[in-house]
């Protein structure tokens, strides 16, 4: 069918699961996704676009720095299922790693 529940009760569907409210200790989103993802700012660079089938712009693009820096990562230039931009004012002399993880809304 398209929806399995095995021994150990794990659900697997090919479909949607849809509910008004998910309680869980622990959400974990495949890397083979394209809503989540780690990019490089490179040094010198004020922007880098990262490509992402995902983006839209409804959609919540949330970025986390994982290299240590004093700059605000701004997200800009969202083009939808294309890619969007991450971008600073000011050039840094070093690259700025993230993470990022785009949330559809609707």
């Amino acid at each position: 069918g398209k929806v399995t529940i095995d021994n150990q009760g794990n659900i697997t569907t090919s479909g949607f699961v849809v509910a008004s409210e998910v309680k869980t200790n622990k959400l974990t989103v495949s890397t083979l996704s394209a809503t989540i993802g780690t990019a490089t700012l490179p040094a010198n660079q004020l922007n880098v676009t990262v490509q992402s089938s995902e983006a839209s712009e409804s959609a919540k693009v949330f970025i986390t720095p994982t290299t240590p820096t004093d700059k605000i990562l701004s997200v800009a230039n969202i083009k939808n299922k294309e890619s969007f931009d991450v971008s600073i004012l000011i050039p840094t002399p070093l690259d700025i790693n993230f993470n990022w993880w785009i949330v559809g809304t609707e």
